[in-house]
């Protein structure tokens, strides 16, 4: 389910990895995750006592200092998205 590589950016390295989840599956980010960036589907992402809707083509950035982020998949589709770590 997760595909993880390297790329460089801005001369960093960074690790990239694409999830797949089903209507209404919950997932927990690792502490190190900065980005997420919607493929298909929608994101239900709960960060603290804020949500935020993510849709397809759209990115959600990460304080670093943030504590448990979990994304849901909303409606009735399969969400694909891409994580990337500093």
């Amino acid at each position: 389910m997760s595909d993880i590589q390297l790329h460089n950016i801005f001369g960093e390295q960074s690790a990239k990895a694409h999830m797949s989840l089903s209507d209404r599956d919950v997932f927990t980010l690792p502490k190190g995750v900065r980005q997420i960036r919607v493929n298909t589907g929608m994101a239900w992402v709960s960060l603290g006592q804020q949500d935020v809707i993510v849709r397809p083509q759209e990115a959600l950035y990460l304080h670093q200092d943030r504590n448990g982020v979990v994304v849901t998949a909303l409606g009735n589709q399969r969400l694909e998205f891409d994580m990337v770590s500093e």
